[in-house]
């Protein structure tokens, strides 16, 4: 008995010019009782560009996608890659979806998402009061050692600006904990905070 590939799930679309939501980790079940519609034809096809992350490969492989084999073809429904250019974009289809969209690094890297929200606050901020008080090193390392003499018993989170899935995250108490030449956020530490 050959073992049957799972299929993606689709939520049909809201509006009469919008096209169908894939449904990740959605068992056949729930699907069913959700609504969703399971996507026989055409097949849904994934590539990976410079991807280790098997998280993502098996979510893709679970919702029924299939890994194109060919890395140059361009026959995919779905990219998971680094950051496109400008001239990606717009070679496009209107049925492709890429993980990522023009300026995205504004929000997904740690340093400029808070440089941004930062900038918002000081427009305004009653609604921008999102974030604890933060220091991106070594812009803001003057003014961060100001903050530990002020309050001595201070506990900070340290996280690297680029990386992903808690890699390189700490705790820390004191400025010598730090090496103050490399590029870090620095933010004072929430013992419970509200997630989203």
């Amino acid at each position: 008995l050959a073992k049957q590939k799972p299929l993606a799930h689709l939520l049909p679309p809201l509006m009469p010019s919008m096209e169908p939501t894939v449904v990740f980790g959605v068992c056949e079940a729930a699907s069913e009782e959700a609504g969703l519609q399971p996507c026989v034809r055409p097949k849904l096809y994934v590539r990976f560009a410079g991807i280790h992350n098997n998280g993502v490969k098996a979510a893709f492989k679970t919702s029924g996608f299939r890994v194109i084999a060919n890395k140059s073809s361009d026959n995919y429904n779905a990219l998971w890659s680094g950051a496109l250019k400008a001239e990606d974009f717009r070679k496009l289809n209107r049925y492709q979806r890429v993980n990522h969209f023009p300026g995205t690094w504004e929000l997904g890297r740690k340093d400029r998402l808070c440089r941004n929200i930062g900038r918002m606050r000081r427009r305004h901020p009653d609604v921008f009061n999102i974030q604890p008080r933060s220091f991106v090193l070594p812009t803001d390392g003057d003014e961060w050692r100001l903050e530990c003499e002020r309050f001595p018993d201070g506990m900070y989170i340290i996280k690297p600006p680029a990386s992903s899935r808690g890699r390189g995250i700490r705790m820390m108490r004191r400025p010598s904990d730090v090496t103050p030449q490399k590029d870090l956020l620095i933010q004072r530490y929430i013992r419970d905070p509200h997630l989203i």
